[in-house]
This record gives C-alpha cells, structure tokens and sequence, in this order.
C-alpha cells in the first residue's frame, strides 16, 4: 500500500464521494485541475491505455489557465488523497480516467474503455 505522506510538494485531493464540477487545463506536457480552492498540477499525457505521470509542483490558482492547449470542466465523481475519478465534460467524447497514487510523486493514469454500442436489427 502506497504511503500518502510520501507525495512531496502539492495539495492532496479532497476526501469527496459526491458529485462536484471542477476546472480542467491542459498543456503541452502538463494538467491542471482545480476545485476553485486549490490546484493539482501534473506532468504527462492522457492517454487513451494506461500510462504514468508525474505530479508536479502545484501553480497559483491564478496561474492555472496559464500555457494551456485546452481547458474545460470536469465531473469528479469521487477523491481521496490518493485517487481520483473524473469526466472530461468536452460535449464530444466524454473521456472518463482514474488517477491512482503509485508511488512519491508518480501516479498511473487508467482510462475508462467505454463499450460499444450493439447494433439493433432490423
């Protein structure tokens, strides 16, 4: 079991197991979330199979826009300190990921897999 104290220069995410709409930004190399009070900032890409990435030293709640490719809402669905599980709320996909602590400053991203839809018959 991952240590939480082992996570080194950031906020923690919020206990929540309800609903809530937070922001979302995307750069280059970087994502940002913010709850309107805090900031988590992260250093990798989303991708659509499992990946790592690295947190990073959270920015300003100000700065949070800043450098960013993207930005929209999310639908978190729950958080604890060392997961959370989110929608992007983009109008066309939807993507849905869950980030899970791994290790000091390492988390793993696992992306939702939707399931198709069955073709009806005619």
């Amino acid at each position: 079991m991952c240590n939480i104290f082992e996570m080194r220069g950031g906020n923690l995410f919020p206990d929540s197991n309800r609903q809530r709409i937070w922001h979302f930004a995307r750069g280059i190399n970087h994502i940002r979330f913010s709850d309107g009070t805090h900031t988590y900032s992260f250093e990798g890409p989303l991708a659509a199979k499992e990946t790592l990435i690295q947190k990073i030293p959270d920015v300003p709640l100000p700065d949070m826009f800043i450098n960013a490719t993207s930005r929209s809402k999310i639908q978190v669905h729950r958080s604890d300190a060392k997961t959370i599980y989110f929608t992007i709320c983009d109008g066309i996909k939807n993507p849905a990921y869950t980030f899970v602590h791994q290790k000091e400053n390492t988390w793993k991203v696992i992306p939702k897999i939707k399931k198709k839809a069955k073709k009806k018959r005619s």
